[in-house]
């Protein structure tokens, strides 16, 4: 536990940060997978004020920056600092990992709302999908996650019509793929043919 400031649930929410982009971090990315936050703060988390409350800490000891409408940013020397002492601390990876995920959007791209969302997300999926890459290989029931993520990432690029992009995120999901399903599996012959092969 990196003991940076007074609460524990304000401490909690810094780990997790240290995992995204440390620009314009939404705070709605914690509600993924709410459920998956570790305690404290998922109690503060699910009362408006009390979340409030924890980012007001991190915010007043200047950990966190307010950028704009409920997004925030932290400086990269603090993000080092935090990833160094909590080491490998897979724990905190597959939770912002599992929030981060089920944030990205999976309905059909029809309205600019989800091209947003997807927009304000995908720098953070990308950095929390790489760390989880190299971290999460040995508990394979966590990295399934990895796996779908990069590819609904690869989707929304697609969308976006940054085609390069989307087929490099297709083809790290369809490798992952091959390791969880082995590569006769009907899922991983799935992820390549979205790759094109």
């Amino acid at each position: 536990m990196v003991d940076t400031c007074g609460s524990l649930a304000a401490n909690q929410l810094l780990e997790l940060c240290a995992y995204l982009a440390p620009d314009n971090i939404p705070m709605r990315v914690f509600f993924g997978s709410i459920n998956e936050l570790p305690e404290p703060l998922r109690d503060k988390f699910a009362d408006e004020l009390d979340r409030l409350d924890v980012i007001a800490e991190l915010t007043s000891n200047y950990l966190l920056n307010v950028n704009g409408n409920d997004l925030y940013s932290m400086h990269r020397l603090v993000q080092q600092v935090i990833r160094f002492e909590m080491g490998d601390n897979t724990t905190r990876l597959a939770t912002i990992l599992k929030n981060v995920v089920d944030t990205i959007p999976e309905e059909d791209y029809y309205t600019r709302d989800v091209f947003d969302n997807f927009a304000s997300l995908a720098e953070h999926a990308v950095v929390v999908l790489e760390f989880s890459e190299k971290f999460l290989e040995k508990a394979m029931s966590n990295f399934s996650i990895v796996e779908d993520g990069f590819c609904r990432l690869a989707r929304g690029y697609f969308e976006f019509g940054d085609y390069a992009k989307a087929l490099k995120y297709y083809m790290r999901g369809a490798k992952i793929a091959e390791k969880i399903y082995g590569l006769e599996d009907d899922k991983t012959a799935r992820r390549w043919r979205a790759c094109g092969v």
